[in-house]
């Protein structure tokens, strides 16, 4: 997938959301794109990058909560792969 507004970092998160056909491990999915990459950021700068493919429409996005226990899950849109 070749996509001239997303650089090199959001092209592997997206590759990689892209392969799994459920929920993805997000720890996962940064851990891979950075040794896909070599880009040597902490996990806070690859999870804004997910986020902003999800506003971007690019991955689907859930919360699950209860009180203040949250878990937020990407995964692809139908047709992603």
């Amino acid at each position: 997938m070749t996509n001239p507004e997303l650089g090199p970092a959001s092209l592997a998160l997206l590759e990689r959301i892209n392969k799994e056909s459920e929920v993805v491990d997000t720890l996962a999915v940064i851990a891979w794109a950075k040794e896909k990459t070599g880009i040597k950021r902490n996990e806070y700068w690859w999870f804004r990058r997910i986020v902003a493919l999800y506003v971007e429409g690019y991955i689907k996005s859930g919360v699950e909560r209860t009180l203040d226990i949250v878990f937020v899950y990407f995964q692809r849109k139908e047709g992603g792969a």
